[in-house]
């Protein structure tokens, strides 16, 4: 069967039952606060339209039990992940490093925070998912191209039907792993 068969299937059967659900991401310190804030807004908004409320914590120290947790670089060597803006370690369930210096050198500095934005939705649907999945479009492309780069600063790139089945299998999983609703 088609992963995109056992998406449809599974989104089906299991309704609406994830809309609710709510993941706690903790981001290491070291950003100006503007980008932070812009970053975290922007990806709490893409992930809203998903059903999935972000929340993101303004003390980490209250947060020690946080599903995701986000940490920066901003002195990547080049042999480390070439050409990657960050990675995620979905098999794991918890940890992404972005590669902050990168991101910025992707883009004009003005659009750092909204590129880093797409950065964090990108690696945290890998950790939602549990799986390294990647589509042909929109925000779970392996990698985005200048078209893609250009629209997000126009328009929200979008999920791909099979990527938001993807995360509701992941969150039903997360959800039955931990005993109930987190």
């Amino acid at each position: 069967m088609k992963l995109s068969a056992v998406v449809t299937i599974a989104a089906i059967a299991g309704g609406s039952a994830w809309a609710d659900q709510t993941v706690t991401a903790r981001m290491a310190p070291g950003l100006d606060v503007r980008a932070r804030n812009v970053a975290q807004h922007l990806a709490s908004e893409i992930f809203a339209g998903a059903g999935v409320q972000l929340a993101w914590p303004r003390d980490c120290r209250s947060c020690p039990d946080a599903d995701i947790v986000v940490s920066l670089s901003f002195h990547t060597p080049a042999d480390q992940h070439p050409d990657a803006m960050a990675y995620a370690l979905p098999y794991e369930g918890t940890h992404i490093v972005v590669f902050y210096d990168r991101v910025q050198q992707k883009v004009e500095p003005s659009r750092a925070p909204i590129l880093l934005a797409y950065v964090l939705v990108h690696e945290i649907t890998h950790i939602l998912q549990g799986v390294m999945h990647h589509s042909a479009s929109g925000i779970m492309k392996p990698y985005w191209d200048a078209t893609d780069l250009f629209e997000m600063g126009r328009k929200p790139l979008k999920f791909a039907e099979e990527d938001l089945g993807l995360i509701q299998l992941g969150l039903d999983w997360r959800r039955s792993r931990l005993g109930g609703t987190h």
